[in-house]
């Protein structure tokens, strides 16, 4: 856990850091997914979830994880998004699916009174990790 590490700086860094077309290119990976993010809500959501798991898993990793997953075929973790497959998956592809799964708890989520429906989908998303993205998360929705 960051345990709040990642101060205001580090946050609006990373976040722009992706944004411009360093490490991975956040908008570059979103327009060839080929789909349309719904709303600056999920867009929000997502770009939490890939600073965190960029911070924790940089491209060069990435990269070990794809030759490593290569070699031995094995279920692992990859993509930017760190979607756990059986099979070969990009970045692209990583963000795409957890688009979906976003999509899918915004939708549950959508009919329930609770105020903070922002943080119950990250809660039920990013189980073990929820507190460290809902924290980048409240620092991106400032932007």
């Amino acid at each position: 856990m960051m345990k709040k590490n990642i101060t205001k700086f580090m946050c609006l860094f990373l976040f722009i850091f992706l944004l411009t077309g360093c490490n991975g290119s956040v908008t570059r990976n979103i327009r060839h997914a080929g789909f349309n993010v719904g709303g600056k809500f999920i867009c929000n959501e997502l770009y939490s979830i890939m600073i965190y798991h960029n911070y924790h898993r940089s491209k060069f990793l990435r990269r070990l994880d794809y030759i490593r997953f290569r070699l031995n075929g094995q279920k692992q973790k990859l993509g930017i998004m760190q979607i756990e497959s059986n099979k070969f998956i990009t970045d692209s592809e990583s963000i795409l699916i957890t688009y979906k799964k976003i999509l899918k708890l915004y939708e549950k989520e959508k009919s329930s009174r609770k105020k903070n429906k922002e943080e119950e989908i990250i809660k039920n998303y990013c189980k073990g990790y929820s507190d460290d993205v809902i924290y980048i998360f409240n620092i991106i929705k400032k932007f």
